[in-house]
């Protein structure tokens, strides 16, 4: 637990300086292509646009992750949101196999990925096999010595732009549209202000989920296939909200990782073996 500790400080240390100082305070669905995002009040945004990493995340919501009682190696996912094609995913281990893996779905989400990075060491996801839409198989090179494990699923939806209004709100418009009760993160290491410096954010990321029948500012929309026991009931676990990483010893080191994966390093190269 302590190298744990040490190994995330020092990651840590490569994002921020000496201290966090602002906070993302509110988060408002405007509609299904808008967001209003309110900063606390040591941080002054500029009149325009914002410069500095933002990323709104789709979190595809891990309702089931157990490993195979025939292969220590297997872990198998089910998905509360279906993943959809032409979408790039990461997977991220938060617990029980703390490693992740990004790939690409085309124009079929069934298949066999594999993870084609070989610059990595230690434990590493070496392939994911999905069944259908709401069922992943995840393998690794080596056995896995944990019995729970706790996952995120996560893609990122486009932002077109962030602008200011020269005070402490700024306006998140995106390249594609939120769903209706669905949960998202926003990923934001730091900010630039009014001064031009670059202010850190307290936390990492800060959750929020949309609400039923959004207003559509995108048009005809097509029609998502999805299969989903009851949308509402699991992925609307609360309104807009603003969260940290909670999940005991491991969130500070995961959500590092995020950072890194999200803002530093370049995407996995990762190839689809036909079926």
């Amino acid at each position: 637990m302590r190298k744990k500790i040490l190994v995330s400080a020092i990651i840590l240390s490569a994002f921020a300086t000496n201290t966090f100082a602002a906070d993302l305070e509110n988060i408002e669905v405007l509609n299904n292509g808008n967001l209003s995002v309110n900063t606390s009040s040591d941080l002054t945004l500029p009149e325009g646009e914002v410069s500095g990493d933002l990323k709104v995340l789709k979190d595809y919501v891990v309702s089931l992750a157990y490993k195979d009682p025939e292969n220590a190696k297997k872990v198998l996912v089910n998905l509360t949101f279906a993943l959809e094609k032409n979408r790039t995913y990461s997977i991220i281990g938060v617990d029980g196999a703390e490693t992740n893996m990004n790939f690409t779905v085309a124009d079929k989400v069934e298949g066999e990925y594999k993870n084609e990075d070989k610059t990595s060491t230690g434990l590493k996801i070496e392939k994911i096999n999905i069944l259908d839409s709401n069922s992943i198989e995840i393998y690794y090179n080596e056995d896995l010595k944990a019995e729970e494990f706790v996952y995120r699923i996560l893609s990122e939806i486009e932002t077109k732009s962030k602008t200011g209004d020269g005070k402490n709100t700024m306006s998140v418009s995106l390249g594609s549209p939120l769903e209706d009760l669905t949960q998202y993160i926003i990923l934001s290491n730091a900010l630039v202000d009014s001064t031009g410096k670059e202010v850190k954010l307290k936390e990492s990321f800060y959750e929020f989920a949309t609400e039923d029948k959004l207003e559509n500012v995108f048009g005809d929309l097509p029609k998502v296939e999805e299969k989903i026991e009851d949308k509402k009931e699991e992925g609307n676990i609360e309104e807009v909200a603003m969260n940290s990483a909670k999940t005991p010893e491991t969130g500070a080191a995961t959500w590092i990782l995020i950072l890194a994966t999200l803002f530093i390093t370049a995407s996995l190269v990762l190839t689809r073996k036909k079926a």
